[in-house]
């Protein structure tokens, strides 16, 4: 099973994913798609259009309390959107939280996030795109350990206890770096 979770909107390069499906599905057709996220009657008429409505399951949106539960039941994420979006992807710091191998476009964003444990598509290059998420469904015991390596990742440095770690050495080190300071902040 193969998750999106966001706007399926274009600048969130939902295109590029809906382009890539029916390509997946020629190497991997026992593959299912699921969209979790909204407005979804265009990119319903898009995936119909596409004759892979069958593969397909769009579930709209989700309370983002009860999104665990699709995050848990996915083999792998993907985040179609390119870095000339302007923006980060916070749903990849979701995908790696729930220890998700993702597959997603280059970019130095993406890089931020995943550091090496992403699968990496050329940017915008659906041919490519639908071939990592087609190799990372080829290797499963491979995709399993890139997604534990994101969990990892997310806890050590994305998390709220690595954030309140930093947070204390800078204000402590500001603190001894005013006069009078009583030197106790050590």
């Amino acid at each position: 099973m193969v998750l999106y979770t966001g706007a399926l909107l274009k600048s969130k390069g939902i295109d590029y994913l809906w382009q890539a499906i029916p390509l997946v599905l020629r190497q991997k057709p026992e593959t299912y798609f699921v969209i979790v996220g909204y407005p979804v009657e265009e990119s319903q008429k898009t995936i119909t259009g596409l004759g892979v409505a069958d593969r397909c399951l769009f579930v709209g949106q989700v309370d983002f309390f009860k999104l665990p539960a699709y995050l848990f039941l996915a083999d792998l994420a993907v985040d179609p959107k390119i870095d000339e979006a302007g923006e980060a992807s916070g749903k990849i710091i979701n995908y790696m939280g729930a220890s998700l191998p993702i597959v997603c476009f280059e970019g130095p964003n993406n890089r931020k996030f995943l550091g090496e444990n992403g699968i990496f598509a050329r940017s915008g290059d659906v041919q490519d795109l639908a071939d990592r998420i087609v190799q990372a469904l080829s290797d499963p015991e491979k995709t399993r350990e890139l997604g534990k390596k994101n969990q990892q990742r997310v806890e050590e440095v994305f998390s709220w206890n690595a954030n309140i770690l930093t947070y204390d050495q800078v204000f402590r080190k500001a603190l001894n770096q005013l006069p009078n300071s009583p030197g106790g902040f050590r």
